[in-house]
Parts: C-alpha cells; sequence; structure tokens
C-alpha cells in the first residue's frame, strides 16, 4: 500500500525502494513516533546506509 502510494516519485531515484529493506525502515519509522530522530540508528538497525535513511526520510515530505 505504502509503496504503490508512492511509486511515481520514486522512479529512477530510489533503486532499493522495491525490497524488504524499505518495509522494515517503514515500521521502524513507525515504532519511533513521538520520538527524536536519530538517522544513524534507523538507518543501521533497518540495514540501509544514512543516504538511503535520509532519502527515504524526504519522502514522507515530499508532494508530487
Amino acid at each position: 500500500m505504502i509503496e504503490g502510494n508512492i511509486a511515481p516519485l520514486l522512479t529512477g531515484f530510489y533503486p532499493r525502494i522495491h525490497d524488504r529493506g524499505f518495509e522494515r525502515f517503514v515500521r521502524l519509522c513507525a515504532g519511533r513516533t513521538g520520538q527524536l530522530l536519530n538517522l544513524s540508528n534507523l538507518a543501521n538497525d533497518a540495514g540501509v546506509s544514512h543516504a538511503t535513511a535520509r532519502a527515504w526520510i524526504g519522502l514522507s515530505s515530499s508532494r508530487p
């Protein structure tokens, strides 16, 4: 569902979006709601690079 909603934003820019890492990343974000964001810890827990986590977090504020 999430992937379907943001898929048009991702074409050509986020090659790893279709793997399980993104789903894990979103679930970890949901579990951290109301907490100060530590992007390094989130990236490590999700098993992605800091740059990937920063890009994916940016999707939450993207508008088509």
